[in-house]
Formats: C-alpha cells, sequence, structure tokens
C-alpha cells in the first residue's frame, strides 16, 4: 500500500505559485485599468477640442457635429474611423 509523503517544502512551493498568480492578475488588472483611463483621457480632450470648433471648421474638416462622440471614441481607441 502506498502512502502519500508530505514533502514540507511543498506548501511553500504552491504557496509561491499561488502568490505569483495573483500578483500577475493584480497587475494585469492594474494595466487593464491604466489602459481604460489612457483611453478615457484622450477621449474627452477629442470631444473637447473637437467641440470647441466653429461649424464652419467642422465642414472644413469633413466632420459633422453630430459624428464628434463616435469619431473621439474611435480615436481615443486607436481604431480607424
Amino acid at each position: 500500500m502506498a502512502t502519500n509523503v508530505i514533502n514540507s517544502r511543498r506548501p511553500d512551493i504552491l504557496a509561491g505559485r499561488v502568490q505569483s498568480l495573483s500578483s500577475r492578475r493584480l497587475a494585469a488588472f492594474f494595466a487593464r485599468l491604466n489602459r481604460w483611463v489612457e483611453q478615457r483621457r484622450r477621449y474627452r480632450a477629442t470631444v473637447r477640442e473637437l467641440s470647441a470648433l466653429s461649424d464652419e471648421v467642422l465642414a472644413d474638416l469633413g466632420i459633422p457635429r453630430g459624428e464628434i462622440d463616435r469619431i473621439a471614441r474611435s480615436l481615443a481607441a486607436q481604431q480607424p474611423v
């Protein structure tokens, strides 16, 4: 009959792996949060700048005023318009 032998170092190894996984998840969470905050900052700055332009200037740029939000979201996400 086989018996399980508990290695006294095993819990430390497992704890290290769990801690490492927790640290990676936490780091990934903060990286996603940072990307979201930066994207939101770019979006708000773009909306603010485009909204400050006159209708004539926007027309010269080919941007209808009603499209400012969509364009700002696209630019903030770094996607083509």
